[in-house]
Order: C-alpha cells, then structure tokens, then sequence
C-alpha cells in the first residue's frame, strides 16, 4: 500500500504483521481521492477504523491539515503513530472504540471515512453518532466504505446520501449534512 499523490507520494504505508486488515487496494484508492480531492485541502479529517492508517495518510498528502486516527486494534494504532512521527505529520491517534471516542471527541470534522469490518452492521450507528454528538462541520463530507452489495440508507438522522459509487467489489456511500 503506497501513496499515490502529494507531499508524501510513493511513501509506502507499513503494516503490522500478522493483521487481519482489508485495505483499499491502490486503484479504488486513487478514484475515491480523486472524487474528494477539492475536499481535502485545509480540512481536518477522521479516519475512523483507520487499520494501517492508509485513507488518513493520503488525505494528510493531499493537502488535509490534520487527521484523527482512531481504531481499536492496538496493533494498528502503533503502527500509526509510528510512521506518523516518522513522517512528522500533524496527527492524533485513538487507540479506542469508534462509541468511546466518538463520545468522548470534541473535533469537529470536514472529511470522515468510515471504513468498519465489511459485515459488522455500524455503519448507521457510526453516522448516528457523528450527528447526534455534533461532530461534523457544516459543509463536512461523510463517506462510507462497504462491500459492493452493501447498500447503506438514504439518510440517517441529519445526513441524506448524495452519492454512490462502485468500484471493483467495493460501494462508496458520500453523505452531507442537510439543514434541520
């Protein structure tokens, strides 16, 4: 898993050993981004179930001004925070559970990936959560990765989905807020 555009392309992002991780292949990567690219600049951005960092990593290349990284697996968030310092990179890393940190959290975000085990059924819950504790900036884009057969709903409390995409085996779910 590598990089693929800005201040850190070609950097490959480490994984732990032995980690049961499903990351984005390199060529899903690449379209997503290019899809969010004008979000990116300046924003802060949450990569929630962050396994080896590698969504987070790239918004922080692509001109992102900071990214919390949050995952439960201890693993992984060692490995974060480890080719974070060594990139120097303007970062928190959560080693807690996507409800602790979402409770406890008082970030706002302007870009969130959501990327859980494929099957766990959090997805409603994660984007519950990020209304209900008035997480997200106003213009903030959500976005969701799940299997391609996965379709998530239209809205979830304040949210409304705009869009979807499919790429390979995997559906991309883009929410916004939409006014009360």
């Amino acid at each position: 898993m590598r990089i693929i555009a800005g201040i850190y392309k070609g950097r490959i992002v480490p994984s732990p050993k032995g980690l049961d991780v499903r990351p984005t292949l390199d060529r899903t990567k690449e379209t997503l981004f290019n899809i969010i690219n004008f979000n990116l600049p300046n924003a802060v951005v949450l990569d929630l179930f962050a396994g080896t960092g590698q969504l987070g990593f790239e918004a922080l290349s692509r001109g992102a001004e900071k990214v919390a990284f949050c995952d439960v697996d201890k693993r992984c968030t060692q490995n974060i925070s480890q080719f974070a310092s060594l990139l120097k990179a303007n970062c928190t890393v959560h080693n807690q559970t996507y409800d602790a940190f979402l409770a406890t959290t008082n970030q706002k975000f302007d870009v969130v990936f959501i990327d859980p085990p494929y099957q766990s059924g959090v997805y409603e819950n994660v984007l519950e959560k990020l209304c209900f504790n008035k997480l997200l900036n106003e213009d903030a884009l959500v976005i969701c990765e799940c299997a391609r057969e996965h379709v998530l709903p239209d809205s979830v409390q304040l949210l409304k989905k705009y869009s979807s995409r499919e790429i390979g085996t995997v559906r991309f779910e883009f929410y916004k807020l939409v006014e009360e």
